[in-house]
């Protein structure tokens, strides 16, 4: 029975080729090339954290173009109906919102980033054809620009948890 086993085997295996691929996007991040496997180059670590403190020093000018982006974007929405035109502005929102919540929450900006994944979230899972859902989506941009504006960043205070709870109040009565 063992011998069948093996000839099932062969057979199974006959023809197919396997290829290593080399993954030189991970080299060149990991340094695998000139260190150990598995191990990140220090350097290459160094020059990462100068980018983030980098990206950090910009950062409020960065989620301000993008909340501008954003809020531009929902005012001509609103004025379109449906069509290819009122898609490209919904895949616009849903970009800067993305974006929004990656810089924000790497740069300290949690509470801005915990409402872009909201918005960016609400906008996957509904086709914004109701009326209501303008509500909900007006909720989210309010909160966010209230929170670059008055430089909320944790949402732990006061100002956070009313934000959250009247975002979160027009998500439930609207939805």
């Amino acid at each position: 029975m063992s011998n069948n086993n093996e000839n099932d085997q062969q057979n199974f295996t006959k023809g197919v080729e396997v290829y290593r691929r080399v993954n030189r996007l991970k080299m060149k991040i990991t340094g695998a090339e000139i260190g150990p496997a598995g191990q990140v180059d220090a350097n290459a670590i160094a020059e990462a954290d100068e980018k983030i403190k980098a990206l950090c020093r910009d950062c409020p000018d960065l989620l301000k173009k993008c909340l501008d982006q954003i809020t531009q974007d929902w005012k001509k929405m609103q004025k379109i109906e449906n069509g290819d035109e009122r898609k490209k502005l919904v895949d616009s929102i849903f970009i800067a919102a993305h974006e929004i919540k990656d810089v924000g929450s790497m740069c300290g900006f949690e509470l801005l980033a915990h409402f872009a994944e909201s918005l960016r979230d609400y906008i996957i899972l509904t086709d914004l054809s109701h009326k209501a859902h303008t509500v909900i989506i007006q909720a989210h941009v309010d909160a966010m620009n209230i929170t670059l504006k008055e430089k909320i960043m944790a949402g732990s205070s006061i100002k956070a948890e009313e934000l959250k709870h009247l975002v979160h109040k027009a998500i439930y009565k609207y939805s």
